[in-house]
Formats: C-alpha cells, sequence, structure tokens
C-alpha cells in the first residue's frame, strides 16, 4: 500500500481512533471471513422486530425473583431423600446441606397465575405480561461457559454472539445507528466467525469522538473518508475474503452517519417528565450503598440503559443486550439476602418502566424483551447465607414481541431440585427466539471451518408453548 503523507495519514489515522471510540476498535481489528457475506433475509413472516436482552451477569436465584414456590416452605431446614450426593448442575455440593425457602413473600397477579416476590412491586404491576420459564436448564454450571453459552450458544468462546446472529440474519432497520448495540458491561458481544460488521458495539449515554477537532467541515471529512474508502477497497481486492476490510469502510462510513444519529439517540431530555418519572431518572432514590455480591450500578443508572434500549429500538436497532452483574453481582454464594435485595431496588423500576413504556408506545408487540443470566441458584443453602450455582432448573422469563403473556411454563419440584415438567435448553430458548423474529435456527447458516453452523448448533427447538 503507497504510505500516507504524515500529515493526511495523521488525519485518517485520527478518525479511525475515532471510530475506535465508537466501539468499533474490535471491528476494525477483526480476521472474520465473509464466506457469505449479506442478511438472508427473514424465513417466516415475524412477530418481532427487535430484542432487548437484560442479562443478569452471576447467575440471579430463582427462587427469590420470579418462581412462584410456596411449597418450598415444608422443607426448610430439612434435605430431601434423594440429596445425598447429588451434583444437579451444582460447581459443588456439601453433603448435609439443607433447603432454603425463599427468603421473600410471593406477590401474585390477580389476573394470572405468575408471581414475584416483594422485594419487586414495579415488577408486580406487569406480571400479565410476563411468560416465565421456570424449567431451563445449560450445559455448565460455571460462570464463564455458562455467560458465553448464555450469549452465544456454546460454552467455548470465539463464537458469534446472538445479536451477531440476529444482524447477519436480519440486517440493520437503521442505516445511520449499528443494528446491534450493547450498554454496560460484558463480553461475548462479537461476530466471532460471521462479517465483521455483525458484531455489537458499545453505546452509552453519552457517545465519545463523534467529532473529531482536526476534521473542520462535513465536506472535508467526506474527502477524506472516500480517500480511506478507496485505500482499503483497492487493498481488499488483493485479499479477497477478509471481512475486516470491508468492515473498516463500513466503520468508518456507519462512525459518519451516527454523528447526527446517535446523540439524537442518547439524548434523554427529549423526554417527557412523566417518562423520565415511569423509570425514576432524575430525582429518584438511589439503591442504596451495595452489600457484597451484588449489583455496583445505581437505580438510575440501570434505569437509564432501559430507556435508552426503549429509544434504540424505536429507531431500528435490532438487538439491545443490557449486561450488568458480572461475577459478583448475581453471585450469591453469600449475604443473599441483603444482595438480593439491594438487586432488586437497582433492577425494578427500570424493568417496569420498559416494559410499560414498550406497551404505551405500542413497542412491546414488535420487541422481545429476555431476562436472566447463566444460570440459577441452588434450592439448598450454601453456607449460613448463601446460594450456590445451579444450572438444571432455573429462571428466564420473556415479554412482548409474540410471546406468550401472564403464564408459567415448565416445572421444578417441590423442593426446586429437578424439572418435573417441560425442560427448556438454552439451546431451545435461542430458537424460540429467532422463530419469533422470522429466523428459521436450522436454516440460518454460516460455513466456517468445513461445515455449516448455526445458533443453537445441532441442538434446538422452538418451543411453541412459549408462543402466543
Amino acid at each position: 500500500m503507497t504510505p500516507f503523507q504524515p500529515s493526511r495519514r495523521e488525519l485518517i489515522q485520527q478518525m479511525a481512533c475515532g471510530v475506535g471510540g465508537l466501539g468499533l476498535a474490535a471491528l476494525l481489528a477483526d480476521e472474520a471471513r465473509a464466506d457469505a457475506p449479506g442478511a438472508p433475509g427473514p424465513h417466516h413472516p415475524a412477530k418481532a422486530k427487535s430484542l432487548i436482552f437484560l442479562n443478569m451477569q452471576g447467575g440471579p436465584t430463582q427462587f427469590e425473583t420470579f418462581d412462584y414456590k410456596p411449597e418450598m416452605a415444608k422443607w426448610d431446614g430439612k434435605a430431601p431423600p434423594d440429596i445425598t450426593g447429588r451434583q444437579e448442575g451444582t460447581v459443588r455440593f456439601n453433603p448435609g446441606s439443607t433447603i432454603t425457602a425463599p427468603l421473600f413473600k410471593y406477590v401474585r397477579s390477580k389476573m394470572s397465575a405468575v408471581a414475584t416476590t416483594e422485594i419487586f412491586p414495579h415488577m408486580a404491576k406487569v406480571l400479565d405480561e410476563l411468560c416465565v420459564i421456570r424449567s431451563m436448564r445449560s450445559d455448565s454450571p460455571a460462570h464463564p461457559g455458562g455467560q458465553t453459552q448464555a450469549l452465544t450458544g456454546y460454552t467455548r468462546q470465539g463464537m458469534p454472539s446472538i445479536g451477531a446472529w440476529f444482524l447477519y440474519g436480519l440486517g440493520s432497520a437503521n442505516k445511520n445507528l449499528p443494528g446491534y448495540v450493547y450498554l454496560a458491561e460484558g463480553h461475548n458481544h462479537h461476530s466471532g466467525f460471521l462479517p465483521a460488521e455483525c458484531q455489537g458495539m458499545p453505546v452509552g449515554n453519552k457517545v465519545p469522538n463523534l467529532r473529531r477537532p482536526a476534521v473542520e467541515t462535513d465536506a472535508k471529512q467526506r474527502v477524506l473518508l472516500d480517500e480511506l474508502a478507496s485505500l482499503n477497497r483497492g487493498f481488499a481486492e488483493r485479499h479477497p475474503g477478509e471481512s475486516a476490510l470491508n468492515a473498516r469502510v463500513e466503520a468508518a462510513e456507519l462512525a459518519f452517519r451516527m454523528q447526527m444519529a446517535c446523540p439524537e439517540a442518547v439524548d434523554l431530555s427529549k423526554e417527557s417528565r412523566a417518562t423520565l418519572d415511569l423509570y425514576g431518572i432524575g430525582g429518584g432514590k438511589p439503591a442504596g450503598k451495595p452489600a457484597s455480591r451484588s449489583l455496583s450500578y445505581t437505580t438510575e443508572e440501570f434505569s437509564t440503559m432501559c430507556l435508552t434500549a426503549r429509544r434504540l429500538v424505536e429507531r431500528g436497532v435490532r438487538v439491545v443486550t443490557i449486561c450488568v452483574g458480572g461475577r459478583r453481582g448475581w453471585d450469591q454464594h453469600s449475604v443473599l439476602k441483603a444482595s438480593v435485595e439491594h438487586n432488586a431496588k437497582v433492577i425494578d423500576q427500570g424493568m417496569a418502566a420498559l416494559l410499560t413504556d414498550l406497551k404505551r408506545t405500542g413497542l412491546l408487540d414488535s420487541t422481545v424483551v429476555m431476562w436472566g443470566g447463566e444460570f440459577g441458584r441452588t434450592p439448598y443453602a450454601q453456607g449460613k447465607d448463601g446460594r450456590d450455582h445451579f444450572a438444571k432448573g432455573y429462571t428466564y422469563w420473556l415479554a412482548g414481541g409474540g410471546a406468550k403473556r401472564g403464564v408459567y411454563y415448565g416445572e421444578t419440584d417441590e423442593a426446586g431440585m429437578t424439572i418435573t415438567k417441560d425442560p427448556v435448553h438454552i439451546h431451545d430458548l435461542h430458537a424460540t427466539v429467532m422463530q419469533l423474529m422470522g429466523l428459521d435456527h436450522k436454516k440460518l447458516t454460516y460455513r466456517y471451518a468445513g461445515r455449516d453452523h448455526t445458533l443453537t448448533d445441532i441442538h434446538g427447538q422452538v418451543v411453541p408453548g412459549l408462543i402466543g
């Protein structure tokens, strides 16, 4: 490639760094191959256009959140007959452990069977929107593998994220905004072997580097972009099949278009006072000092992410993930009661407001909201005040986008130890969400390393009982 003159090279490098500031640095460096670029399009009529995944990292307890289990009280402090030596999805089991009944009272919907606990007063008002799955199972009781599977379908690293598959299959509905966005912390938002432009972009409330001080006008920036694109395309012609080169061009173009669209999309000052109050933004009460092993976010920070998610899907963003928690956020090996109570204060109002807001704006019909983590927690105690990892009978919920409303799906036994009805593997959940979005998980394939890959690999079945 012909070297740049130093001054012009510096300008173009600054532009590239600006793109990286928008969260596309990884996209510029991605080495995925584009053997089959372009969105195949929907396979059947879609019930939903967008997905918002509220990913609770660390493994949220099902018993203190959304799994209605009042019958566990009779087992409190006792061991069921078959507990000795059991390894049902846990990292470790200490013989002699006893069942710990749910620590909070349940609040049931007046219109449906769905319930939550008293620490979720806002969610208690929208329970009729939820399709609560109580029989989830996955393949890894360890955080890295479990979280990777929740976001990619696989327990091993390097596979495309769920958002990348949707963007690859459906494309973006807004050319001025990224089609796949993630808010807050988290990993596994990459495109893996899919085309590099399919990976997620981190977008916060303040997006850095939208304007470069060395580029004074749009016209001058347009000239630099055209020159940069010309050089990259020339290089791409000599190296066919490298999606990173096409992604490099598209990243710069997207950043140019985002200079107008993105600030408006994340500008919450455009929202009414009533909407901000609904989310508890501005003048809202903090959740208090975090307990050990609890979320470090404030109520307002989480609510802001939820409102931002609504604004993004409203503008055609295909997938938004909000990953909060890290290993300790929902990883209650100890301080269970205080930590979960704190976490509920952080997420309760924002989640309920999101569902309410989506419904009143007409977006809930076309948006799937999914809540859950990499696994749940054991029904028996760990130490004096904790629950261990549990991957064979935990809880997720869906809302909107064609999912059933106000229902439970699947069951575990009275002690919460074993799935007794309608198990749903994470592959099944992914296949079902794809079905709602107009995609057939068996047909959306990408050929890589000599075989066709899918989000669900060779597994997964659509669960009709989750679809309204």
